[in-house]
């Protein structure tokens, strides 16, 4: 699948959230201007055209608006980021890997 650089900054944006603490959980979708160099009226249109891949699912409007990855938005990030994260992906039943949950500066490998 082919993303371009800013739907990566997209995705990337919402692992550096302070919101959620894995990648299928939704953020604030001004947040992603918090957490990277898009303009804010740029946004709109790249996190539409990662809908349409499936990349990413979200609702509500301007400032209640949320975001986040779907699984094979959060597969196709951590693929295309070395395979790691600073958020948790769960696994196939829905469980976090491990008995406990890392700092929020620890990256998941």
């Amino acid at each position: 699948m082919k993303l371009t650089a800013n739907e990566f900054k997209v995705l990337r944006a919402i692992d550096m959230s302070e919101y959620g603490d894995s990648l299928l959980d939704a953020i604030w979708s001004w947040s992603i201007a918090d957490n990277s160099d898009l303009n804010a009226t740029s946004i709109g249109g790249i996190v539409t055209s990662l809908k349409r891949k499936g990349l990413v699912e979200g609702g509500g409007t301007h400032k209640d608006a949320s975001i986040g990855m779907t699984l094979l938005g959060a597969i196709e990030y951590r693929s295309r980021n070395g395979g790691k994260s600073i958020k948790w992906l769960p696994d196939a039943n829905g469980r976090y890997p491990g008995a406990d949950r890392p700092d929020r500066e620890e990256v998941q490998s």
